[in-house]
Order: C-alpha cells, then structure tokens, then sequence
C-alpha cells in the first residue's frame, strides 16, 4: 500500500508533468497562430454551378458510386487482399490506390484485346474476384 507521503509526490509529480504539457499546448497554439497569420488569406470561391456544369457533376456522381461498389466487392474477397484488413468499409482514396493504379498493359494480339498484368502484382486476385463478380449478372431472388 502506498503511504501518505508517497501518494503526495506522485501527486505533485503529475502536476508538473500536467502543466509542462498545459505550457506545450499553448507553446503550439501560439505557433499556429502565427503560421496561420503568415498565411494569405484564402477567399472561397464566387463561382456559382451552371447547367452546363450538370453532365460533369453527373459523371462524377457515377464515378464515385462505381468506386464504392469496388470497394464493397472487394471486401467480400478478404483472402484474395494481400493485406489482411478488419475493416467494414473502403475509403475511395484506397481503392483507387490499390485497385485503380494497378500496373498493367494493353495487348491487342489475334483480333483480341486484353490487360496483361505484372508478374508480382500483389492485388491481382483481388482484381481478378471484383471483376468477375462485376461481370456476373445480379440474381433477382436477391
């Protein structure tokens, strides 16, 4: 058990230690500060959408949802990942890194055209699963 005494500096040692780290907070509150009046001030944007801006809001809208339906595919797949992920979902950002910039070529040999992937490719299976999912056609009893 702890006596009195030794209950008292530990106390006071977590005192200085809270307010070492109160002075560090300031110390970088004060810093941001001063980078922050350094800074130009950004002035947001007055551009107002215009219709001939809907096609592209519209592309971009299908873009992200075909991102996200990879990314939820690939999920389905845990042990075609080289990497083992506990994860309920993807972020767009990670998909697009893993599965979009994939290295691969385009040969075009017998009238037929085909993607030709490195040999090392560690998300090939994870492509390969997501694609043939995506080619299959959804049942209707789902």
């Amino acid at each position: 058990m702890i006596g009195r005494e030794e209950l008292l500096h530990e106390i006071a040692r977590e005192e200085a230690r809270l307010a070492a780290l109160q002075a560090e907070a300031e110390e970088c509150a004060a810093r941001l500060a001063t980078l922050r009046d350094r800074m130009p001030a950004e002035q947001p944007a007055q551009r107002v959408i215009s219709l001939d801006d809907s096609p592209v809001l519209l592309l971009a809208g299908v873009a992200f949802n075909i991102l996200r339906l990879i990314g939820q595919k690939m999920l389905a797949h845990p042990k075609a990942m080289p990497a083992r992920l506990d994860i309920q979902r993807r972020r767009l950002g990670s998909v697009i890194r893993d599965l979009i910039y994939i290295a691969c070529k385009r040969v075009r040999h017998a009238g037929s055209v085909k993607l030709r992937f490195g040999v090392q490719c560690p998300w090939f299976n994870s492509f390969e699963k997501i694609y043939q999912d995506l080619l299959r056609k959804p049942s209707l009893a789902a």
